[in-house]
């Protein structure tokens, strides 16, 4: 018969056409593929997979609740439950984002440990002096509100911790240091960005009452981009020159999935200190 790569053999007293060459192979190529692609999807995800955690956004149990009265005076809120009032962690995020991309990561871990959350709006993107000057209104006009609001969530007031990324960072600054008894502590993730000196001088706002800090980045010292831990070691000193480094932490070299990797140690650790 032609196309016959051998002669017919006997199996079980009948005759049969041989298997190809192709045939035989194809069940090899299949497994074969099929482990390789396997591997490749967890190395992928093992590269991605945190970076895909902290893209997810976290559901709040209240959305978009006004706290002013312009169009971007809102905040989520994210509570932890129980009886007892809750720590509450205030995030601010950074420019390209919104205050609805709270990472679901994030939240997990803080609600397992037992802290409530709040990611507010204002000015989503930092363009001008102007937006600046919004922003930090806005961020006082919000602390306004959460003081009026704390018994009806049940947030402990005490226990007030910030936190914000980049832009985050650059809003809440000032009144961090300028009324530091209201809070706890702050996370700063990417804090103060090359950009944001340009509207002066942050360790000038460093004084011996500043709350304790954490600045974590993602990059090396050596870094070209802009959210640079120099810009944190900037501040380091001015911790040290104030007689307050017991206050201050930084980390760097993260990875930008990791940025958040020592948000819930560090509210424990200045909780724990009250």
């Amino acid at each position: 018969m032609s196309g016959d790569l051998g002669p017919r053999r006997v199996v079980s007293n009948r005759t049969r056409e041989p298997d190809s060459f192709y045939s035989l192979l194809l069940p090899h190529v299949l497994v074969q593929n099929i482990i390789i692609m396997k591997v490749f999807l967890l190395i992928l995800l093992g590269i991605l997979g945190p970076v895909i955690a902290l893209s997810q956004h976290a559901v709040p149990d209240f959305a978009h609740v006004p706290y002013g009265p312009d169009e971007n005076n809102w905040l989520n809120i994210y509570l932890a439950g129980g009886e007892a009032k809750t720590p509450v962690l205030v995030f601010a995020h950074a420019n390209g984002s919104t205050a609805d991309e709270f990472p679901a990561s994030v939240w997990d871990d803080l609600k397992q440990a037992g802290v409530s959350a709040i990611s507010w709006e204002s000015v989503p993107q930092l363009k001008s002096l102007s937006d600046y000057q919004t922003c930090q209104e806005d961020f006082l006009s919000m602390l306004d509100w959460m003081a009026e609001n704390s018994e009806k969530y049940g947030f402990d007031r005490d226990n007030l911790i910030i936190c914000g990324r980049s832009r985050g960072t650059i809003v809440t600054w000032s009144a961090l240091h300028a009324d530091p008894e209201k809070f706890r502590g702050a996370y700063m993730a990417q804090g103060l960005p090359n950009g944001a000196w340009s509207l002066g001088d942050f360790t000038k706002d460093v004084t011996p009452e500043s709350p304790a800090m954490f600045f974590a980045y993602a990059e090396s010292p050596d870094t070209n981009d802009g959210h640079t831990p120099l810009n944190g070691i900037k501040i380091q000193k001015a911790y040290e020159l104030n007689g307050i480094t017991d206050r201050f932490e930084l980390e760097h070299s993260l990875g930008k999935p990791e940025i958040f990797k020592h948000l819930v140690s560090f509210i424990q650790q200045v909780v724990d200190s009250n």
